[in-house]
């Protein structure tokens, strides 16, 4: 939340290259990605704001769907059935424990936390302190 909170509105459509996501692209990354996991995977029942045909580009939409997300993905994660954590899914990587899923929604979102580092410190804005858990 913190980085998105960081950047400026007007510059939500910056991009350090051209094949790369821009800054808004990688915040509603983020959020597909945790509804898609808590949804295929972990027994959660959709978001509607998780469109990916038409994801939002404005700041204020993008803060509202990544609270949102969060909010989905925790209440998902407080749900779940803790006997089905080491049931066997089949990803698209092979297959993989319902544990791993959970480790995969963390891991992704530092992953692209630490790119969001770069797109701050390229627009010469000190990025959020880490905080561990």
């Amino acid at each position: 939340m913190e980085f998105a909170e960081a950047m400026p509105a007007d510059a939500y459509d910056f991009s350090p290259m051209k094949d790369e996501r821009a800054f808004h692209e990688q915040l509603t990354h983020l959020c597909g990605n945790m509804i898609w996991l808590s949804t295929s995977y972990l027994g959660g029942e959709g978001l509607a704001s998780a469109d990916t045909d038409d994801p939002p580009t404005k700041k204020e939409e993008i803060i509202k769907l990544i609270r949102e997300s969060f909010e989905y993905t925790a209440q998902t994660i407080e749900a779940f059935d803790m006997t089905q954590i080491d049931e066997e899914i089949e990803f698209f990587a092979g297959p993989m424990s319902k544990r791993k899923v959970l480790f995969l929604i963390s891991d992704h979102l530092t992953h692209h936390r630490g790119q969001l580092v770069v797109y701050l410190r390229l627009k010469e804005i000190e990025p959020p302190k880490y905080r561990g858990w």
